[in-house]
């Protein structure tokens, strides 16, 4: 069995698997008002696929204003309204669609349009394995106890069809009985068998699956109920029981579903909080130390704001302790799209199993700690530590909490109230997670890369705000009047074009200020520009404005192997290869060898210097000879190339 949780756009993954059914949709929603996956099911009726629906009998979901179910009715579906329950009960416990009898569509969600920018909920996509054909697994065929639930569910409601028992089906049921107190197995599954062709018809769907475990006494209990007590009255309970019961199975995925949610949020927090850390580290230490500077001057000035510059200093020191500490970490490495799928899947299946409340109390210090350990592994994408952690959980052997006994009620319902607190108390703790600061920033994130990128120029630009700050304190000073910068921004008023390729070639001017004026500065001068404070996230950033040409010949770059490979299609070669102020070394020349041009070879003189006589012979006897000019040839001034001498004497060479 497959589980996919979805919390975002649910209407839409609903209708995405409605429009993919081929034969069948059976619903059973407590709301639906849904315009959209309304039209979905009147279309597939209209195809000829069988359409069932049970909704409750509620006035705010029927009208005229409101859906028009008998259009539905009228194209062949099936709509059935079912009335008030007697005993104040919700008339459906939990809402599920059932699809080609494979997969069941579960969870918080009504089938109503939620309004914008609302929470959807949550819905759960459970898929039968196809392992053996039949859909079968450890929990069943879910989708065929859900399609036995929905029958329940009208015949509760008289509304479904019921055969009257037959003293065949009796006497069978009798020796079925005998049989389970002998133990014998085998002759207990051919007398089966011999009941499954009538077995919907004569409401024997909850003894199916109540001998799944024929040892536990409860398929004998349902017998003696059929054979003595009220049918009616039996397949009822029955009906209502099997209904409870998949309403506990249904919310105990939720809740699974929330906390696999809840851990992938923290693995991902985890992630991004660590990468801020050591990539915005040492910046925002800078601008805390800066800030702290700056309220210190500032107090200096007016005694009134020291207790400002106190708390600029504390959330300084405070700031480069936690750093220090959170950089001894080092980031969780990025996985394969593959390897990160193993590592959720895995983190799934060992979750589930040793998770502290799924296991008996004998079991519980055992499970803490493993499910401790997976938590670690997982939010550190260690892969392998998941891996050996599921292996030795698969060969634990954790005895499993007690289940509740399938016919008692009054413990099912206790249950669903159990499991309903802790899935609204798991629900609070991730609407928490995805309230912080740091998950809604991620959230909106679709490259990494590029948000870091960002944000090291905002804080570089917001460090060169402060330090000119500074300076502009100090050198008013030393100069009150100012009166040098002052004459200088008039001569710079009067002539504007030498302010644009003086500022664009000249001054150190913040991504801010490039970002502002686009079109007015000179790209080809910014290219050439030493003043700027060049890092590879402004590059990238502004990649399309520069001059590439000019910004290959430029010194003032951070020239790394790295940053040549990171925009290695656009940098200038014959340019670059001529640029003094690169790395160069033998590695930076074999990383890049089909890309250098010949101006390489005047940076790599102590390489030269290291090659002996016979190195040069070996190389020079390898190298290719220049072709010889045909008799026609002339060079660009006209001249015959073949009449052209070597600058040799041939004689005083031989």
């Amino acid at each position: 069995m497959e589980t996919t949780a979805l919390f975002d756009q649910i209407p839409q993954e609903i209708a995405k698997r409605l429009t993919a059914a081929t034969e069948q949709i059976v619903v059973a929603v407590a709301r639906f008002t849904d315009r959209d996956l309304f039209d979905i099911l009147c279309k597939k009726a209209g195809l000829g696929l069988t359409v069932r629906v049970a909704i409750p009998d509620d006035a705010r979901d029927l009208g005229s204003a409101r859906l028009n179910f008998e259009r539905l009715r009228n194209i062949g579906g099936e709509v059935f309204l079912l009335p008030a329950s007697r005993d104040g009960q919700p008339t459906i416990e939990h809402n599920f669609c059932v699809i080609d009898r494979t997969s069941v569509i579960t969870g918080s969600h009504d089938w109503t349009r939620p309004p914008a920018g609302s929470d959807d909920g949550l819905i759960l996509v459970i898929t039968n394995s196809p392992a053996d054909g039949t859909g079968a697994d450890d929990d069943g065929n879910i989708a065929a106890d859900y399609l036995d639930a929905f029958t329940g569910l009208l015949q509760d409601h008289g509304l479904g069809p019921r055969a009257s028992g037959s003293a065949e089906t009796r006497r069978r049921l009798e020796v079925i009985r005998h049989l389970l107190m002998l133990e014998d197995w085998d002759a207990v599954t051919a007398q089966v068998e011999k009941l499954r062709p009538d077995s919907r018809a004569m409401g024997l769907d909850p003894l199916f699956a109540a001998l799944r475990a024929p040892a536990d006494g409860i398929a004998a209990a349902w017998i003696d109920d059929y054979l003595q007590g009220s049918r009616e009255r039996t397949l009822a309970r029955h009906e209502r029981t099997a209904l409870l019961r998949l309403t506990v199975r249904a919310l105990d995925y939720q809740i699974t579903a929330l906390r696999e949610e809840q851990a992938d949020i923290e693995r991902q927090i985890h992630a991004f909080s660590l990468r801020a850390n050591h990539e915005l580290g040492d910046l925002t230490i800078r601008h805390l130390a800066l800030q702290a500077a700056l309220r210190r001057r500032q107090a200096e000035a007016d005694p009134a704001l020291q207790s400002e510059a106190e708390r600029a200093e504390a959330e300084y020191q405070d700031y480069r302790e936690a750093n220090t500490r959170a950089r001894r970490t080092p980031p969780p490495p990025s996985l394969a799209p593959a390897d990160l799928g193993e590592l959720k899947r895995l983190y799934r299946q060992t979750s589930q199993r040793c998770h502290p409340d799924k296991v008996d109390a004998a079991d519980q210090d055992r499970a803490k700690d493993l499910f401790i350990r997976l938590q670690a592994a997982y939010r550190n994408n260690d892969l392998a530590a998941v891996r050996a952690i599921h292996a030795a959980v698969r060969t634990g052997q954790f005895g499993a909490a007690h289940g509740i006994p399938l016919t008692d009620t009054e413990s099912l319902q206790h249950a669903i109230i159990v499991l309903r607190h802790d899935l609204d108390r798991v629900a609070a703790e991730l609407q928490a997670l995805r309230d912080t600061e740091t998950y809604r920033t991620l959230h909106r994130l679709t490259d990494w890369d590029a948000y870091f990128d960002e944000r090291r120029l905002t804080f570089e630009d917001a460090n060169l705000r402060i330090e000119e700050t500074l300076t502009r304190m100090q050198q008013r000073a030393a100069d009150p009047d100012d009166t040098e910068r002052t004459r200088f921004q008039d001569c710079l008023r009067a002539r504007p074009d030498i302010l644009v390729q003086g500022l664009s070639g000249q001054a150190a001017l913040s991504f801010e200020l490039l970002r502002r004026y686009p079109r007015q500065w000179d790209w080809q001068a910014l290219s050439a520009n030493r003043a700027l404070r060049w890092s590879p996230a402004l590059i990238a950033l502004l990649a399309d404005r520069w001059d590439w040409p000019i910004l290959s010949a430029n010194p003032a770059l951070p020239w790394t192997a790295e940053l040549i490979q990171r925009f290695a299609d656009r940098w200038d070669w014959d340019v670059l290869s001529d640029n003094a102020a690169l790395p160069w070394g033998l590695d930076l020349i074999e990383r890049f060898t089909d890309r250098w041009q010949p101006p390489a070879a005047r940076h790599l003189r102590p390489l030269w210097e290291r090659l002996q006589r016979q190195d040069i012979i070996d190389l020079m006897d390898q190298a290719p000879v220049p072709p010889v000019p045909s008799p026609d040839a002339e060079d660009d001034t006209g001249n015959d190339l073949t009449q052209q001498g070597t600058g040799f004497d041939d004689d005083l060479l031989f």
